[in-house]
């Protein structure tokens, strides 16, 4: 259903990104306090492993909505790409974790280029080429 978003709101774009971000944010908040306080149980360590997990995966999962429609619309996601570019520090503790690199490096190198697609789409469309 991603692969179809077009021209989205810039509500909308904001609000794919937030939830990026507040669900990435309580992800790495999770891991760090297992680092600094590792738990004592067994009961314990399979219950953060679990949350581990879960956020992980809809962490994941978000990123793959995001990849997913601007790597089938680009050109019709300019709000999206735009709040990404705003906030593209986000994305940034991402890029070292196993399971989101790939995304991560996805939704960079796309934002990096899409300048560069715009205006080219744009002068394809006015028939400046």
């Amino acid at each position: 259903m991603s692969s179809k978003f077009r021209s989205l709101h810039p509500y909308v774009a904001q609000r794919l990104v937030s939830l990026f971000e507040t669900l990435g944010k309580r992800y790495l908040k999770l891991l760090q306090n297992v680092d600094e306080h590792p738990p004592e149980q067994d009961q314990e360590i399979e219950l953060k492993a679990q949350d581990i997990a879960v956020l992980e995966e809809v962490v994941r999962m978000v990123l793959e909505i995001l990849n997913s429609t601007l790597s089938n619309q680009l050109s019709q996601n300019r709000h999206l790409v735009y709040t990404l570019l705003y906030k593209k520090d986000s994305l940034q503790p991402f890029r070292s974790q196993e399971a989101t690199q790939d995304l991560v490096a996805n939704l960079d190198s796309l934002v990096t280029h899409f300048p560069t697609i715009w205006y080219s789409l744009d002068e394809y469309k006015h028939g400046f080429v």
